[in-house]
């Protein structure tokens, strides 16, 4: 009788930590997933052979106890990022085609002069490279927040910039008899208050290593735009935004519909106070230079398909936009469940069913 009961007793000891040791594994699989999420898809699979685990992802904008994660595995530099562009064959190997353009990112380190152009079917965002794979550190929030101060007037290291080129475009011709070609652009997160004597450095920068076409300045916000106007002593030719993509209350990025939450974020949270649920349909007033995944975006200030919300849209595969009026045609939605839709046409947003 008594082993009896030490055996059922052994029974429900070993039954209750079976349950526990699947709630911590189901519980460890959906960070696995979110992380998963956060990266790009080529990292998510193997890169000139090398395996990456979910553990080396980025664990996210950042995380309190980053300690678990793994810095990248060693790639052969020539795959993910080079030192210099001077043909078609290595942009194309760069480049991620985006709509009627193809772009890829640049990143100058101020302290050693280098220049690292990033293959963008790699490294979704800057941050992807520079902290993952260049310095290799995990996204603790000091750590982020030292990174973020590179989108600062004052950059204490890095310079982050794009280079886009659209087949279909002109440049702004300086004459009469300029010869047509295709609009090469470079620019800059318009979260960016990068001031005149860094853009002037970045350009001269790039007119060292790449050779393919000139390049012409394309500021990214209004602040930038007045900045753009401080250029002309150093003979960068500028283009403005409007000039590219017209300027309409509507603007779809990434096509598709979710049901979720909708979340209006308040214009001056600050991103160490963002937190949503995948199933959230996010809807900000403010630009960010990441969120965390959701089901969906909505965003009211202008921005461009470069926009690092829109890239992380892009390739979550989720209904992004921006509508200008979304706050006053959707604030009595807000904290309900909704059906968001995205067409070329159009849009819908209501409460789900």
């Amino acid at each position: 009788m008594l082993k009896t009961i030490k055996l059922l007793k052994i029974s429900n000891i070993t039954s209750s930590l079976t349950w526990v040791l699947v709630l911590c594994a189901s519980m460890l699989l959906g960070a696995s997933y979110a992380e998963a999420r956060r990266m790009s898809p080529a990292l998510m699979n193997s890169v000139e052979n090398h395996e990456l685990t979910s553990q080396q992802a980025p664990a996210g904008i950042m995380c309190s106890d980053c300690t678990h994660t793994k810095p990248p595995a060693e790639v052969p530099s020539g795959r993910v990022w080079k030192a210099e562009v001077r043909d078609m064959a290595t942009w194309k190997q760069l480049s991620k085609p985006l709509r009627d353009a193809e772009f890829t990112k640049f990143v100058i380190d101020l302290k050693t002069n280098k220049i690292y152009f990033v293959d963008s079917n790699v490294f979704m965002l800057h941050a992807d490279f520079v902290v993952d794979y260049l310095q290799k550190i995990p996204r603790t929030a000091a750590n982020m927040k030292a990174y973020n101060r590179n989108y600062s007037t004052k950059k204490p290291q890095f310079i982050l910039g794009y280079l886009t080129h659209y087949p279909k475009l002109e440049p702004p011709k300086p004459d009469a008899s300029a010869t047509p070609r295709d609009l090469w652009t470079f620019s800059f997160w318009e979260g960016d208050t990068i001031q005149a004597p860094d853009i002037q450095l970045a350009y001269k920068r790039l007119q060292q290593t790449f050779t393919i076409a000139p390049l012409v300045f394309r500021p990214d916000s209004s602040e930038q735009e007045h900045v753009a106007s401080q250029l002309k002593p150093f003979h960068i030719q500028t283009i403005n935004n409007n000039q590219i993509y017209q300027s309409l209350p509507y603007q779809a990025f990434n096509t598709g519909s979710a049901i979720g939450r909708l979340v209006i974020v308040p214009p001056t949270i600050q991103i160490e106070n963002l937190t949503f649920d995948e199933d959230d349909i996010v809807l900000l007033q403010s630009s960010y230079p990441d969120i965390s995944p959701v089901a969906g975006v909505i965003t009211t200030q202008f921005s461009t398909p470069l926009s690092h919300v829109n890239l992380r849209a892009s390739a979550w595969g989720i209904p992004n936009a921006t509508i200008k009026s979304a706050v006053n045609e959707f604030k009595n939605f807000d904290g309900k469940q909704v059906f968001y839709s995205i067409t070329e046409a159009g849009y819908a947003l209501r409460e789900a069913t």
